[in-house]
């Protein structure tokens, strides 16, 4: 009982600390992982790029994870309902995988990885992680996320393909 009540509190500071370091700009990527408990393997890995203007000062955010130049101005204001239009999307399309991700039959439990600048001050509740890869994965990009002013999110699944 007292590892659940641990697990627990360690999520919901990484929930507080991500706010947080998505406010100052520490944070570059953020991840979850879900994998089987028997055996330990990584089943899904859902990957999340974050460039914030704090991260960034020069004001462009350039798109990461592939070697296209193109690139984001953050000077042209979004509305909130253009924002939340597209962060509707995506959750649309995140439902919408399980058209194409295998089903997952086992016993699962997933880790939250977050990627920042050296130097940030890790929580104690929390704790460094390898980062959990896939070997030969099956990957889908999905969506963006450009507030314009703030936070652009670049989102990737990858996924063990079934035998």
């Amino acid at each position: 009982k007292n590892e659940k009540k641990k697990n627990w509190k360690c999520f919901f500071v990484a929930i507080w600390t991500l706010v947080e370091w998505l406010k100052t700009g520490d944070i570059h990527k953020l991840v979850l992982v879900v994998s089987s408990i028997e055996p330990d393997e990584v089943l899904e890995r859902w990957s999340f790029d974050v460039h914030t203007d704090a991260a960034n000062n020069s004001g462009v955010l350039a798109e990461s994870n592939n070697n296209n130049t193109n690139t984001a101005n953050t000077s042209q204001a979004k509305t909130s309902k253009a924002v939340n239009g597209e962060i509707a999307a995506i959750m649309r399309q995140i439902a919408a995988s399980v058209t194409f991700l295998p089903l997952l039959e086992a016993a699962c439990s997933f880790d939250v990885l977050m990627y920042t600048d050296q130097g940030v001050a890790v929580p104690l509740e929390c704790e460094e992680s390898a980062p959990r890869y896939i070997a030969n994965a099956q990957h889908v990009r999905l969506r963006s996320v450009d507030t314009a002013v703030r936070l652009l999110v670049f989102c990737f699944v990858f996924f063990k393909k079934n035998h």
